[in-house]
């Protein structure tokens, strides 16, 4: 019965996303469907959508990022991500840092790429938040820190070359958190 609404929180919230979307967002669509997250989901990562669904069922956040592509239909590394679009939400409460974003329409990168999520600030600091997981249909990133990261009011993806650099890559999508209350 949990799981059940779970899956109804999840489809209530994707619904409020999708609604307020075209509004804040004109000709943009997000086409963002966490039904295929527990559908589609390989035996590795059933962990990584369980602490997906967990989260979006107790965390209310307090800032968010409506994301948009800003490639501007430009190839970056072999893809095309024209209608690329997403959410960010963070939270810092009790200590710990939060932040959950998914993205809709996002290409399988070529082969030797892969996307990384990165929040920073107006004093240059660049937090990278790790590599963008795909869960069933879905890349989705969600991050927990110890360090309070709500100053860094920028969240962006890039595309990047697997080849161990730490810097960032070519920008997908960006977008600035506002406060929600």
């Amino acid at each position: 019965m949990k799981q059940f609404w779970t899956i109804v929180l999840i489809i209530a919230i994707l619904g409020a996303a999708l609604y307020f979307f075209p509004r804040t967002m004109p000709n943009r669509t997000a086409d963002i469907d966490l039904g295929s997250v527990t559908a589609n989901v390989d035996p590795g990562r059933q962990e990584v959508t369980s602490a997906i669904q967990d989260e979006l069922s107790v965390m209310v956040y307090a800032n968010n990022a409506q994301l948009l592509d800003v490639t501007e239909g430009k190839v970056v590394r072999g893809i095309v991500t024209n209608n690329t679009s997403g959410f960010a939400r963070s939270h810092f409460a009790d200590g710990k840092f939060s932040l959950f974003a998914q993205f809709g329409n996002l290409p399988e990168p070529q082969s030797g790429d892969h996307y990384e999520a990165w929040i920073g600030n107006g004093r240059g600091d660049l937090v990278n938040l790790g590599t963008v997981e795909k869960v069933g249909n879905v890349y989705t990133t969600l991050y927990r820190s110890t360090s309070d990261l709500t100053d860094h009011d920028m969240f962006m993806v890039t595309i990047e070359a697997t080849d161990g650099d730490s810097s960032a890559g070519e920008k997908i999508l960006e977008g600035e958190f506002s406060r929600t209350n």
